[in-house]
């Protein structure tokens, strides 16, 4: 799974296909704010608000911690060997099991 997010991740900070297949396909986003109350669910914000309260390091970027977007968190928990929320992994699988062509040829469940 590690390698699996590893690649998602690099692949979206270079490829704008694979960001918008983040957004459409895993609802995480990297023009969403993992603080905007409205887009994301109460236990992450929760958990990141807890996390960065603590004292646990930043992100990383320049702009500070209130532009942390969704996918600069799931890039900072994988960097720093955090879990991700349940429903983001879900769907992260989902999609690389949708978009592995390798596997739709074998499998008929896995066919958009």
């Amino acid at each position: 799974m590690g390698d699996v997010l590893r690649e998602t991740i690099e692949a979206a900070r270079q490829d704008s296909a694979t960001r918008e297949m983040l957004r459409e396909q895993c609802g995480i986003s990297d023009l969403v704010s993992v603080f905007d109350e409205r887009l994301n669910p109460a236990d992450l914000l929760v958990k990141v608000k807890r996390y960065l309260a603590s004292g646990n390091g930043s992100h990383g970027r320049e702009s500070g911690v209130e532009q942390m977007t969704q996918l600069d968190w799931l890039d900072y928990c994988v960097r720093e060997g955090l879990l991700i929320p349940d429903e983001w992994a879900d769907r992260l699988i989902e999609a690389r099991l949708r978009n592995t062509p390798d596997l739709n040829a074998m499998d008929p469940f896995l066919r958009p």
